[in-house]
């Protein structure tokens, strides 16, 4: 299985945000249990869908995700609810 990681942190490369140690924690499990991980900065790069897991990691400004999070969350298909 593949997983995608995105950190929606504001930060450009290289600075290093809060937001990947937390990040770094979920990659381990998931590494662990047998998950290839990629990593993406939204602030560095144009995502496109295609992974089979999707973790977001953002920080939270008075309680709500970054833009740079609304920004890929908007950009990813929404599949078709079931039909009948």
């Amino acid at each position: 299985m593949n997983a995608l990681l995105i950190t929606c942190t504001l930060k450009a490369s290289p600075e290093r945000p809060d937001t990947a140690a937390l990040a770094g924690v979920v990659v381990d499990a998931l590494r662990e249990e047998g998950v290839e991980v990629a990593s993406v900065r939204v602030a560095d790069h144009a995502v496109s869908p295609g992974a089979e897991i999707l973790v977001y990691a953002t920080p939270a400004w008075l309680g709500r995700p970054s833009s740079a999070v609304a920004r890929a969350l908007e950009r990813q298909p929404v599949p078709a609810p079931p039909c009948g």
